[in-house]
Protein backbone atom coordinates (compact mmCIF):
# COMPACT_ATOMS: atom_id res chain seq x y z
CA UNK A 1 0.00 0.00 0.00
CA UNK A 2 3.00 2.37 1.23
CA UNK A 3 6.23 2.40 -0.16
CA UNK A 4 8.82 1.17 2.22
CA UNK A 5 10.48 4.37 2.62
CA UNK A 6 6.74 5.91 3.87
CA UNK A 7 6.66 3.04 6.42
CA UNK A 8 10.10 3.52 7.37
CA UNK A 9 9.32 7.18 8.32
CA UNK A 10 6.31 6.27 10.37
CA UNK A 11 7.95 4.08 11.92
CA UNK A 12 10.94 6.00 13.26
CA UNK A 13 10.95 7.22 17.11
CA UNK A 14 10.66 11.28 15.99
CA UNK A 15 9.57 11.53 19.72
CA UNK A 16 12.65 9.97 21.12
CA UNK A 17 14.79 12.03 18.90
CA UNK A 18 13.44 15.08 19.79
CA UNK A 19 13.53 14.22 23.44
CA UNK A 20 17.76 13.32 22.99
CA UNK A 21 18.40 16.85 22.27
CA UNK A 22 17.04 18.35 25.35
CA UNK A 23 16.91 15.69 28.07
CA UNK A 24 19.94 15.72 30.70
CA UNK A 25 21.23 12.58 32.10
CA UNK A 26 23.00 14.94 34.06
CA UNK A 27 20.66 14.79 36.94
CA UNK A 28 18.79 11.66 35.94
CA UNK A 29 16.40 9.90 37.99
CA UNK A 30 16.57 5.85 38.63
CA UNK A 31 13.08 4.01 37.43
CA UNK A 32 12.68 2.61 41.22
CA UNK A 33 12.56 6.13 42.26
CA UNK A 34 8.59 5.73 40.55
CA UNK A 35 6.23 4.27 42.97
CA UNK A 36 2.56 3.98 43.08
CA UNK A 37 2.02 3.28 46.77
CA UNK A 38 5.36 2.38 47.63
CA UNK A 39 5.44 -0.09 45.04
CA UNK A 40 7.92 0.06 41.82
CA UNK A 41 5.71 1.51 38.57
CA UNK A 42 7.05 -1.36 36.71
CA UNK A 43 5.83 -4.08 39.61
CA UNK A 44 3.07 -2.11 39.45
CA UNK A 45 1.94 -2.28 36.22
CA UNK A 46 2.61 -6.01 35.70
CA UNK A 47 0.82 -7.01 38.73
CA UNK A 48 -2.24 -5.35 38.47
CA UNK A 49 -2.72 -4.21 35.31
CA UNK A 50 -1.98 -7.50 33.20
CA UNK A 51 -3.60 -9.79 35.96
CA UNK A 52 -6.56 -7.12 36.94
CA UNK A 53 -7.00 -5.12 33.92
CA UNK A 54 -10.82 -4.44 35.23
CA UNK A 55 -9.16 -1.89 37.54
CA UNK A 56 -8.31 -0.03 34.56
CA UNK A 57 -11.20 1.85 33.10
CA UNK A 58 -10.63 1.98 29.00
CA UNK A 59 -11.39 5.12 27.73
CA UNK A 60 -10.42 5.38 24.57
CA UNK A 61 -8.84 2.95 21.65
CA UNK A 62 -7.06 4.76 18.98
CA UNK A 63 -4.49 3.52 16.18
CA UNK A 64 -0.96 5.43 16.07
CA UNK A 65 0.86 5.34 12.77
CA UNK A 66 -0.68 1.67 12.39
CA UNK A 67 0.18 0.82 15.96
CA UNK A 68 -2.94 0.14 18.14
CA UNK A 69 -2.77 1.99 21.40
CA UNK A 70 -5.09 2.06 24.63
CA UNK A 71 -6.32 5.23 26.95
CA UNK A 72 -7.39 3.88 30.35
CA UNK A 73 -8.68 5.88 33.62
CA UNK A 74 -7.60 4.59 36.64
CA UNK A 75 -7.55 6.33 40.03
CA UNK A 76 -8.33 9.89 38.35
CA UNK A 77 -5.21 9.57 36.80
CA UNK A 78 -4.33 8.82 32.68
CA UNK A 79 -2.55 5.92 31.55
CA UNK A 80 -1.59 5.58 27.96
CA UNK A 81 -0.15 2.41 26.11
CA UNK A 82 0.98 3.13 22.63
CA UNK A 83 5.02 2.59 22.70
CA UNK A 84 5.81 3.08 25.77
CA UNK A 85 3.61 3.51 29.19
CA UNK A 86 2.75 6.93 29.67
CA UNK A 87 0.74 7.81 33.12
CA UNK A 88 -0.28 11.36 33.41
CA UNK A 89 -0.42 12.35 37.11
CA UNK A 90 -2.88 14.89 38.13
CA UNK A 91 -3.87 14.44 41.64
CA UNK A 92 -1.95 15.25 44.32
CA UNK A 93 -3.15 12.57 46.71
CA UNK A 94 -3.52 9.86 43.57
CA UNK A 95 0.09 7.48 45.41
CA UNK A 96 2.28 8.29 42.81
CA UNK A 97 5.80 9.16 44.42
CA UNK A 98 8.09 10.72 41.02
CA UNK A 99 11.64 11.52 42.35
CA UNK A 100 10.89 12.67 45.57
CA UNK A 101 7.76 15.53 43.63
CA UNK A 102 4.27 15.49 43.53
CA UNK A 103 1.67 17.67 42.46
CA UNK A 104 1.49 21.39 44.08
CA UNK A 105 5.56 21.28 44.87
CA UNK A 106 7.39 24.33 43.97
CA UNK A 107 9.49 24.94 40.91
CA UNK A 108 11.97 26.42 42.77
CA UNK A 109 12.98 22.98 44.47
CA UNK A 110 12.59 21.14 41.30
CA UNK A 111 14.99 23.01 39.89
CA UNK A 112 17.08 22.89 42.99
CA UNK A 113 17.05 19.28 42.85
CA UNK A 114 18.00 19.34 38.92
CA UNK A 115 19.21 22.04 38.07
CA UNK A 116 21.00 20.96 34.58
CA UNK A 117 17.69 19.33 33.41
CA UNK A 118 15.72 22.60 34.06
CA UNK A 119 18.20 25.27 32.36
CA UNK A 120 15.47 25.55 29.95
CA UNK A 121 11.52 25.59 29.64
CA UNK A 122 10.19 23.83 27.29
CA UNK A 123 6.44 25.32 25.94
CA UNK A 124 3.68 23.54 24.93
CA UNK A 125 1.44 26.68 24.27
CA UNK A 126 0.61 28.72 21.10
CA UNK A 127 -0.35 31.58 23.11
CA UNK A 128 2.26 34.63 24.07
CA UNK A 129 0.10 34.92 27.32
CA UNK A 130 0.56 31.56 28.52
CA UNK A 131 4.15 31.22 27.22
CA UNK A 132 5.30 32.83 30.87
CA UNK A 133 2.99 31.02 33.08
CA UNK A 134 3.05 27.34 31.40
CA UNK A 135 6.12 25.16 30.63
CA UNK A 136 8.00 22.18 31.12
CA UNK A 137 10.86 20.04 32.40
CA UNK A 138 11.79 16.55 31.32
CA UNK A 139 13.97 14.84 33.63
CA UNK A 140 15.25 11.36 32.23
CA UNK A 141 15.40 8.04 33.29
CA UNK A 142 18.85 6.41 33.49
CA UNK A 143 19.78 3.38 31.33
CA UNK A 144 17.11 5.24 28.57
CA UNK A 145 13.95 3.60 30.47
CA UNK A 146 12.15 6.86 29.38
CA UNK A 147 11.50 10.19 31.20
CA UNK A 148 9.56 12.40 33.59
CA UNK A 149 7.72 15.50 32.30
CA UNK A 150 7.01 17.99 35.03
CA UNK A 151 4.35 20.40 33.68
CA UNK A 152 4.76 23.91 35.89
CA UNK A 153 2.13 26.47 35.80
CA UNK A 154 2.28 29.65 37.22
CA UNK A 155 5.82 28.17 39.47
CA UNK A 156 3.97 25.20 40.68
CA UNK A 157 4.13 21.69 39.42
CA UNK A 158 0.24 21.00 37.64
CA UNK A 159 0.70 17.59 36.41
CA UNK A 160 3.54 15.22 36.16
CA UNK A 161 3.78 12.81 32.58
CA UNK A 162 5.59 9.57 33.34
CA UNK A 163 6.60 7.60 30.28
CA UNK A 164 8.24 4.57 31.09
CA UNK A 165 9.34 2.11 27.97
CA UNK A 166 9.09 -1.58 28.19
Amino acid sequence: MFPEDIKEFFKHDFDRQIKSIFIREDDSITSDKIRYKGELATDFFNEHFENAPGNFQQIKKDSLYGELGRIYAYNNDTIRYYKEINITVTNRDSGWDIGEFKIGDTENALITKYPASTKIQKYFNIRYEDIKRNYFYWVALTEDKGNITYIIKDHIIDKIEISLKP
